[in-house]
């Protein structure tokens, strides 16, 4: 039995050994809403507005970033929204990162859109606008793509608006949830290591992928879309989500500057 118990340890070790090397030494995210069954996209959006409506009412602004394909994350946005109203604390203004895919939200006429560059050079017409709308007492919520709104990725537009504001954001951004292992590569930003990480976006990959593992030992299968949702750091939340039928198949290809996080100004 002794040689059994030191296979065990040497396995676990190198299981280790192997995460650390992987996903560097992050300690794991936690855990804020377990695998959880949904109808719809929409629905999933509304639960994930009701859940923080304290802070997101006590700020009075949300980020809210999400991978530029498939497009029915943008039904999680639209959830969002809706549930505000619903809530009777409508969203006034959003503010949509201008290389995104089109976004209607003209079914909401109350809502002012304003479409602007969030990761430009110096980011004053975002620091700008969030500044006038905020003066006017309005509920912001702010659309970029999930590279852009995540804390895990230095240097992007969410660290760089705090370093230069000083204002803490509170962000939610949404990723592909991946149900084993055959599903790994639908994981974007790839996972890869610093020295292939050529445009810095792996992190957040990485985290999408350590949080998807999590959950594999449960043997989900999406028969309706399944949201899991994670909390990397405080005000950091991590949507990850599965769509129903999910299997394997070639990785989403998304428009490269939004990819990586760079911006055309």
């Amino acid at each position: 039995m002794k040689w059994l118990y030191g296979a065990v340890v040497l396995s676990m070790m190198a299981i280790g050994i192997f995460s650390i090397m992987r996903f560097g030494y992050e300690p794991a995210p936690v855990g804020v809403m377990k695998p959880t069954m949904f109808s719809h996209p929409e629905e999933l959006g509304a639960v994930t507005y009701r859940r923080f409506y304290s802070p997101i009412e006590s700020k009075k602004l949300v980020v809210v970033g999400v991978p530029p394909q498939p497009e029915w994350h943008r039904e999680i946005v639209k959830g969002m929204i809706k549930a505000a109203i619903a809530e009777k604390t409508p969203f006034n203004s959003i503010i949509i990162e201008e290389q995104m895919p089109p976004f209607d939200v003209s079914e909401f006429a109350n809502l002012q859109v304003h479409k602007l560059p969030t990761n430009s050079k110096t980011q004053a017409e975002l620091i700008d606008k969030i500044s006038e709308l905020k003066k006017n007492g309005e509920r912001i919520l702010v659309y970029m793509p999930s590279v852009y709104s995540t804390h895990a990725i230095e240097g992007n537009a969410v660290s760089r608006y705090e370093k230069t504001t000083g204002e803490t954001l509170f962000s939610i951004t949404t990723g592909p949830l991946s149900l084993g292992p055959d599903q790994e590569h639908l994981v974007d930003p790839p996972c890869v290591g610093s020295a292939r990480d050529e445009r810095g976006t792996a992190k957040l990959g990485c985290m999408i992928l350590q949080s998807s593992r999590m959950q594999y030992r449960k043997n989900l299968k999406a028969e309706k879309w399944i949201g899991f949702m994670t909390s990397p750091k405080p005000e950091d939340f991590l949507l990850m989500v599965a769509a129903p039928g999910q299997v394997g198949g070639p990785p989403t290809v998304v428009p490269t500057k939004l990819r990586t996080g760079e911006s055309n100004r």
